[in-house]
């Protein structure tokens, strides 16, 4: 068993419980679409469950650089890459819900955020998150989960200025350092080689990471939380 499929079966063992109630059937156009990830753009076109845009992501630079032209090509996003619309909503996160539709709803527990971070950073799985059922069963409780266990247990992420004892649960799209927040969260999922969509050719690896300390800059700029909420929002990268 290689190392993806471990962390996948321990995440899964794990995601048991409050996580797993509610398993509706799985579609098996979705579990193909799981599979080939989001590679071929006419395979994404045949969704007719999918929202009718797409992802137009431009990376940073090339989205700073609109804003200061928009004459340019970058108006119709000419010469981009069209990624699909394949990232969890701060509500997906706050509700530990799959984002229906968008080939990230498997079944009840595959799509689920939270379980699905569970694969790829498994120590979040703790004494500090788990809660016990009325079988006396220990199941990961997402509800438990606060800013500082994400900055203590998942490997690179970055405090966007929330006090660390802040329950992920309760941030909110109106504060703009929700953005950052979830950006991080959704990045290190889907650019795993089980969702992969390419969101790490959109914005690099470290680019988020200066965005969440409010460090980041282009063209000797630097980005204010307003404008990194802004780019986060525009492109895709969270929603509400």
């Amino acid at each position: 068993m290689n190392q993806i499929n471990k962390q996948t079966e321990v995440g899964r063992e794990m995601a048991a419980g409050a996580i797993g109630d509610a398993r509706p059937v799985a579609s098996p156009a979705r579990r193909r679409l799981i599979k080939l990830g989001t590679a071929a753009v006419p395979v994404v076109a045949t969704l007719t469950s999918r929202p009718a845009f797409a992802w137009h992501c431009q990376s940073p630079s090339a989205w700073g650089s609109e804003i200061i032209n928009p004459n340019t090509s970058l108006k119709t996003n000419a010469g981009h890459r069209v990624y699909a619309d394949e990232t969890w909503t701060i509500t997906n996160w706050t509700t530990n819900t799959p984002r229906i539709g968008s080939g990230l709803d498997d079944d009840g527990v595959t799509g689920k955020p939270w379980s699905e971070l569970l694969t790829v950073s498994s120590s979040l799985y703790n004494d500090q998150t788990k809660t016990k059922n009325s079988k006396g069963r220990y199941y990961f409780d997402f509800q438990k989960v606060t800013v500082g266990h994400l900055v203590s247990f998942v490997s690179g992420f970055v405090n966007p200025g929330f006090s660390n004892d802040t329950l992920v649960r309760n941030v909110t799209s109106s504060d703009p350092k929700t953005y950052p927040l979830i950006a991080q969260l959704n990045y290190i999922v889907l650019k795993q080689v089980k969702f992969n969509n390419d969101i790490d050719m959109c914005i690099k690896d470290g680019q988020l990471a200066d965005m969440a300390s409010g460090t980041y800059r282009e063209s000797g700029q630097g980005w204010s939380s307003q404008k990194v909420k802004e780019y986060l929002y525009n492109n895709y990268i969270v929603r509400p």
